[in-house]
């Protein structure tokens, strides 16, 4: 009965699949994109007014028009965040057909509920699918999935049993879990032994997670056997800096592919080998505002889509006289994500937790920072390594390394701390900014 309905959902997913992997390779102008996507936001706006009672109190709240003559108009809609969803949850969840729940613990680790049905499951994988065969990638491709287990939460009855249905199903889809809440530097090299066993082409998982493993090959001279041929390494939950990628695929003599995208929108874009993401236009409609912050608004059928969603995930894109995103260079920062230091002179400094971080890693056996705000003029960065530290040392270069960005920091702003592992948000994600 497993076996006939797992082939029942494969199959209509193949479909999916086919249909939007034709769609994106189809040579459509911007203009055309643009009409479509304008028609299809119509005709859900439409439907979410008559159907869910937060966008009927949303719509006259803000006295947003019944229909749009351009997708400007969308940016003068209010900011949808997840703040608001969490103050009108019993709104959203008004839905008389059956839903169930999707859970997000974003950088902040608060949690945010989202309803959902089949239908957005199968549309999702229709899209990653479709972008994953940009890089000669399949369903049924074995796969290491570098993820957080959060199926094992609950008792331990439930834990236990969640986890064995969760083996059957990674068995059918051949596909080996590797816990990401437990990665430590000091189990490196057995979760790196468990990757070259499983003989997998496709490696997938949060940043920090295949960053740590590709700076164990390098810092120990790990010799990557031939025998491990990857189509390609799949970064995603996490932003990736350019030094990242370069450690990845010099690591594993692979791809690097960069999955944008998050728990309650879907996957919204995947990178080509021209290193822009690309936005999976046929479901979402991307623009940015003048501080390069991501809105996105959803255009597939779902439970409750999203209308300028505000991602606070800031962009990176080289032309910025389009208003409209069908692709962008990178996910640079969180706008949030920005700490005030103490300089040598003058008026205090805005500094990007990335930056500290993007600064940090290319130290060697560092594998991952985290900044806290210790009081007006000073930052704890806690690092974690595998090898006693000099931090004193660590503390110089990184003051010296600071100022090739203009940032000249009083030596009294920051201070340096060894831990053995990271603080994670409730979803798993190493963070940046505790």
């Amino acid at each position: 009965m497993k076996s006939y309905i797992f082939k029942s959902v494969y199959k209509r997913r193949l479909k999916i699949i086919h249909e939007m992997s034709h769609l994106y390779a189809s040579n459509y102008s911007d203009e055309f994109i643009h009409q479509y996507q304008l028609a299809k936001f119509n005709k859900i706006w439409s439907e979410v007014k008559a159907d869910i009672p937060f966008y009927r109190y949303w719509s006259r709240k803000h006295q947003l028009p019944n229909k749009l003559m351009s997708l400007d108009e969308l940016k003068e809609f209010p900011k949808l965040s997840k703040e608001t969803i969490n103050e009108h949850r019993d709104l959203i969840f008004k839905i008389d057909r059956k839903y169930s729940t999707i859970s997000t613990g974003g950088s902040t680790g608060n949690p945010t509920l989202f309803p959902y049905e089949q239908n957005q499951l199968d549309q999702n994988y229709g899209n990653l699918y479709a972008a994953r065969g940009w890089w000669n990638v399949q369903p049924l491709d074995k796969t290491v999935l570098l993820w957080g287990h959060s199926h094992l939460f609950g008792s331990v009855i439930k834990g236990a049993l969640r986890n064995f249905l969760r083996s059957i199903k990674d068995n059918l889809i051949n596909t080996k879990r590797l816990n990401a809440y437990t990665m430590s530097v000091t189990n490196l090299e057995l979760y790196y032994q468990q990757i070259v066993n499983f003989s997998p082409r496709v490696l997938i998982g949060y940043t920090s997670c295949i960053f740590k493993i590709s700076r164990y090959i390098l810092d120990n001279a790990v010799e990557v056997p031939s025998s491990l041929s990857l189509k390609a390494i799949i970064v995603t939950a996490e932003s990736v800096s350019k030094e990242e990628v370069d450690c990845i695929q010099k690591a594993f003599n692979a791809p690097v592919v960069i999955e944008y995208g998050s728990a309650e929108m879907g996957v919204v874009s995947y990178s080509k080998s021209d290193g822009n993401s690309y936005v999976l236009w046929d479901s979402f409609f991307c623009y940015a505002n003048e501080r390069r912050v991501l809105s996105v608004t959803t255009l597939d059928r779902r439970s409750f889509p999203l209308i300028n969603y505000y991602t606070q995930d800031i962009i990176q894109y080289q032309t910025p006289r389009n208003r409209f995103k069908l692709k962008f260079l990178s996910i640079k920062d969180r706008a949030k994500k920005f700490l005030l230091v103490a300089p040598k002179i003058g008026q205090k400094l805005s500094l990007s937790g990335n930056l500290i971080f993007h600064i940090l890693k290319t130290f060697p056996n560092i594998y991952l920072a985290q900044c806290t705000k210790e009081s007006d003029d000073e930052i704890i960065n806690a690092v974690v390594s595998d090898k006693a530290l000099d931090l004193n040392s660590v503390k110089n270069s990184f003051l010296c390394e600071i100022r090739k960005s203009n940032l000249c920091l009083a030596f009294g702003s920051v201070e340096f701390i060894q831990v053995k592992d990271a603080t994670r948000t409730l979803a798993g994600k190493e963070m940046l900014v505790t």
